[in-house]
């Protein structure tokens, strides 16, 4: 009898040890595409490849916010000069807002081919698809932000009087710098859409049910109708606060969040009815592209 309970003993020390590793394999392993995105946005900050050296004051920056956001704090300390920094981070913020643009373009143009052709992306090649993205994405920023812009600040901080009449000459040039990096990183993003081959991950089924590979291979994501759609889904995502990469659970959650802000019942502002009924259209938006799947 007392073998016998030893070894009903042993038997559920060795389930909840197998239960347990299950658990924790499962946790660290089938983490959302968000979470992994996280993962890997905070992997890549801490790569020395994002440290900026700005030459001519012979400093370096560390990212602090992905992709390339930076506060420098060790430039104040060395230039001293309060106004220069603030103008270096009017000027990157600009350059940051325009690429979240086209980071929500990628995540919408994905989003779409996916539920469009009813496939499944796999994580691990978007990731890799988005992570070509942010090399070239910073590739571009280092040439034109870092290399150009920032040097030619600095030099004009120096070089010039903040009242001399030559202090803002600098200004058609940066604008100009700006419009190429647009440009630059508009083209990459074409470039990115154009080369992703989505067929691969159309399984028989699809093909006896719509068009075959090379048909799908065909078809021109980058007519106007398209681009209408894309645009409203990327416009949805920005009314919820979301982005395409969130599960639906948080998507519902911001939802539920702004629903409750802006409900005519409780919000009496003129715009209320207004405001519920974009939310609503957004969120509707959403979820119907995410019912195609």
């Amino acid at each position: 009898m007392l073998n016998y309970n030893i070894y009903i003993y042993l038997l559920v020390f060795v389930i909840f040890i197998i239960l347990l590793g299950l658990i924790i394999y499962f946790r660290f392993n089938n983490k959302n595409l968000s979470s992994k995105l996280n993962s890997f946005k905070k992997k890549y900050i801490k790569n020395n490849a994002f440290t900026i050296k700005i030459e001519n004051i012979d400093t370096k920056e560390q990212i602090i916010k992905f992709p390339f956001i930076t506060n420098f704090n060790k430039s104040v300390k060395k230039l001293k000069n309060q106004n220069l920094v603030s103008d270096l981070l009017k000027k990157q913020d600009v350059f940051y807002k325009f690429w979240t643009n086209c980071e929500y373009d990628l995540f919408s143009f994905l989003e779409i081919i996916s539920f469009d052709n009813k496939i499944k992306i796999p994580e691990e090649d978007f990731l890799l698809f988005y992570k070509e993205f942010t090399n070239e994405t910073l590739k571009i920023y280092n040439e034109i932000f870092i290399d150009k812009i920032v040097y030619a600040l600095i030099n004009n901080y120096k070089k010039y009087s903040e009242n001399d009449i030559k202090f803002n000459d600098i200004n058609s040039s940066t604008d100009q710098w700006f419009i190429d990096f647009c440009e630059d990183l508009k083209k990459i993003t074409s470039q990115l859409k154009e080369s992703f081959n989505y067929s691969k991950y159309i399984n028989s089924n699809n093909n006896q049910q719509s068009w075959n590979s090379s048909n799908y291979q065909k078809r021109d994501y980058n007519n106007n109708y398209f681009a209408d759609e894309q645009n409203k889904l990327i416009e949805a995502y920005k009314v919820l606060n979301s982005k395409p990469s969130d599960d639906d659970q948080t998507i519902k959650k911001n939802y539920r969040k702004l629903a409750k802000e802006y409900h005519p019942d409780r919000n009496k502002a003129k715009n209320a009815k207004e405001k519920m009924a974009e939310i609503n259209n957004a969120y509707d938006t959403i979820m119907s592209f995410r019912e195609k799947k």
